[in-house]
């Protein structure tokens, strides 16, 4: 295997991880904007003006009642373990194309 072999794999290796990442993070903003319409549609049409801060209450409240916060913040976890276990996986396979 020549040189430019092993810039090659890195590189692809790079680019690979880099779609992975921003895949995972597409999906965890659409999370986001899927919890501000589940927000939206549960508590009606109150979150413009002085109403907003009582309706995030009373939603936030409803979540604690029914324990879907707690899944959604386990969820959050795993979306970002997932973006910090691409780049360690990319690392490692890096410095072992490096270093071989």
């Amino acid at each position: 295997m020549n040189g430019g072999d092993h810039f090659k794999i890195v590189y692809e290796a790079m680019n690979t991880a880099g779609r992975d990442i921003q895949n995972t993070a597409a999906q965890i903003g659409q999370a986001a904007e899927d919890q501000v319409a589940r927000m939206r549609n549960t508590i009606g049409a109150g979150w413009g003006g002085n109403n907003a801060e009582e309706m995030g209450q009373q939603f936030a409240l409803m979540q604690k009642r029914t324990g879907y916060h707690v899944d959604g913040m386990n969820q959050s976890g795993r979306d970002y373990d997932s973006v910090s276990h691409i780049g360690q996986t990319c690392e490692s396979r890096v410095s072992n194309i490096v270093n071989s």
